[in-house]
């Protein structure tokens, strides 16, 4: 990776050297800049921003439930994928039962 688009409407955000050959589109070569550049300008942009925002006291009970919600919702995710890694797992075994009968007939 050599370059990196600045346009959010480039078909790819990175680039090697060859596929900024390929680049065919002239309003997409001029956001096209070297790596280096581009580490510099999110560098500057975070200077500007400065120190990130801290919240004294209590977040608001809505910000709270809202997180709560998603914590319920990730668990249900990670529960659901673990069953279905189980049920793979079981198929599999089962599958490889009946390919090793197979075999041994």
């Amino acid at each position: 990776v050599e370059r990196v688009s600045l346009s959010s409407s480039a078909p790819k955000p990175l680039y090697c050297l060859e596929c900024v050959l390929e680049v065919t589109d002239d309003s997409i070569k001029p956001t096209i800049v070297k790596l280096s550049q581009f580490i510099a300008k999110v560098k500057d942009q975070h200077a500007l921003v400065g120190k990130p925002y801290k919240i004294d006291g209590q977040p608001p009970n809505s910000f709270l439930q809202v997180m709560d919600k998603q914590n319920e919702a990730l668990a249900k995710l990670g529960d659901s994928i673990e069953g279905q890694k189980y049920q793979v797992e079981s198929y599999f075994s089962k599958l490889l039962e009946s390919l090793t009968t197979l075999l041994e007939d």
